[in-house]
Formats: C-alpha cells, sequence, structure tokens
C-alpha cells in the first residue's frame, strides 16, 4: 500500500500465531502491502485487501527463507487469515477481513486518532530537534577539541623531528673536529643549524645545495679574514653586523647545550 495505516486490535494477543514471530512478521506483511482502494495492474482488478507478490519476494523482503515463508502462507490460509491465488508468473494474496483492520468504531475514535497522532507528530518533532541540537553542539565541541589537539600533535611532532635532525647534522660534524678544532666547529653548527619561527627547518636545509666539507673550508677560510664573529646569512653569502651576530652566537649556543646536554 502507497499510503494511509491500518488498525491492530489488542486482541492479537490472543491470536494463535502471536507466539510465533515468523507468522506474525508474515502476516503483518501482507497487512502493510494489501492494496487499500481497488486497483488494476497489467489489465487485472487487484482488489482493495489484495496485492500482487510472489513467495520468494515474500521471503526476500522479511528475512526468510522460501522455506519458511511458504510454510507460513500455507498455515495463515489454514486458520483463513489469507487466501491466494497462484500462477505460473506471480501470486495474489488477500487478507481476510481486511477491512477490520481499516475501519475505526467510530468518527470520535477517527478524530482522537487523528489528535493524538498530530500531538505525537509534534512532541517527537520536537524532542529530535532538541536531541540534534545537543547533538551538534557535542560533536562542534568535540572537533573543536580533536582538532586543536591533532594540530598540537603535528606541530610537537615537527619540532621533534628538526631537533632529530640538528643532532644528526651536530654528529656529522664530528670527524672534522681534528681538523678544524672543537671552537670552530661548534661555531659553524651553532649558525647552520639556527631554526626558524616555526622550528621546522634549520638555516643549512634552505640552501640549495650542501657540501659539509665544502661549507667547513669557507667558513675557515672567512674566520681567518674577517674574524670569528663574521658568519654568512643563510642563503647568502653578504656580510653582516658583528653585535648582531655575536648575540645570536649566544643564543644559538644555549639552544644546543639544551640539545645535545652538554653544559
Amino acid at each position: 500500500m502507497d499510503g494511509g495505516w491500518i488498525k491492530i486490535h489488542r486482541k492479537i494477543l490472543d491470536w494463535e500465531w502471536y507466539a510465533t514471530p515468523n507468522m506474525v512478521q508474515v502476516f503483518l506483511h501482507c497487512l502493510f502491502s494489501a492494496n487499500y482502494e481497488d486497483r488494476i495492474w497489467h489489465g487485472i482488478k487487484i482488489e482493495r485487501g489484495s496485492f500482487i507478490t510472489s513467495i520468494g519476494e515474500i521471503g526476500q523482503k522479511t528475512g526468510l527463507s522460501v522455506r519458511q515463508t511458504r510454510t507460513c502462507i500455507s498455515r495463515l490460509k489454514t486458520t483463513s487469515e489469507l487466501t491466494i491465488k497462484t500462477t505460473n508468473k506471480y501470486s495474489i494474496v488477500t487478507v481476510c477481513k481486511y477491512v477490520d483492520y481499516q475501519l475505526s468504531e467510530s468518527f470520535s475514535d477517527k478524530q482522537n486518532d487523528k489528535q493524538t497522532v498530530t500531538q505525537t507528530t509534534n512532541k517527537n518533532s520536537v524532542e529530535r530537534q532538541q536531541l540534534k541540537n545537543i547533538y551538534n553542539n557535542k560533536e562542534t565541541k568535540e572537533t573543536n577539541k580533536e582538532t586543536s589537539s591533532i594540530e598540537l600533535v603535528k606541530k610537537n611532532a615537527s619540532v621533534d623531528a628538526t631537533l632529530a635532525r640538528s643532532k644528526i647534522f651536530y654528529d656529522s660534524l664530528t670527524p672534522f673536529v681534528p681538523i678544524y678544532g672543537k671552537e670552530m666547529v661548534r661555531d659553524f653548527y651553532n649558525w647552520w643549524s639556527e631554526m626558524n619561527k616555526s622550528k621546522t627547518k634549520m638555516n643549512f636545509e634552505y640552501q640549495k645545495t650542501w657540501d659539509v666539507e665544502r661549507r667547513l673550508r669557507t667558513w675557515e677560510k672567512r674566520e681567518k679574514q674577517y674574524g670569528r664573529n663574521n658568519k654568512p646569512t643563510a642563503g647568502s653569502n653578504n656580510n653582516a653586523s658583528a653585535a648582531n651576530k655575536a648575540a645570536s652566537r649566544r643564543d644559538l649556543e644555549a639552544a644546543a647545550d639544551r640539545i645535545l646536554g652538554e653544559p
């Protein structure tokens, strides 16, 4: 059936098949599927309370096997709940006393039923909206909290990754200490391991090419030529002020001590 409703009296509790779930399921399916008015199907009149179907279709829609469905239909026929006319292509199932499941006892009953349905619908609508609002607010808070947590984890992971690369960079300079001396290698490290504001990259990682040995030779040459306080800017060979570089070097030494755990 395409619309409307059916009426089921509580006396169904005394129905002989009520304790058999499969029987109840099949019978209710037939009640819900039956035409609520006469209809024409392929030139055939399908009367009110009847519908076109097959054993397989009923089984599919109720989740029962063909054997279970056939057994239920047979029993419902035996107790005069249903009649069925079968052809080689389809079956016409008719619910006996279908009218009993459609008519109210009085006009007053209809009015009361309509009023009850309206009130229930309105109440359900309000409750659904309230639940929806609560769910949306909770979901928004959880989403914001989750996003903040994810961003913090990502940030910490990026910083940890940079610190790990800084340690690898430091270790790569160890073999050059006997050649250039600890002080110069440490100055070299302090400068080129300086991190950007977000702590995701170091100075040397901004260079298009990087050859540690060649960079150290150039560093040594510049120190001899200009003194220790002269350092290259990241990505440039221009000179910078000695005062700014000295302050930067002190900050970097302190950061390096924290990273490497050196006094």
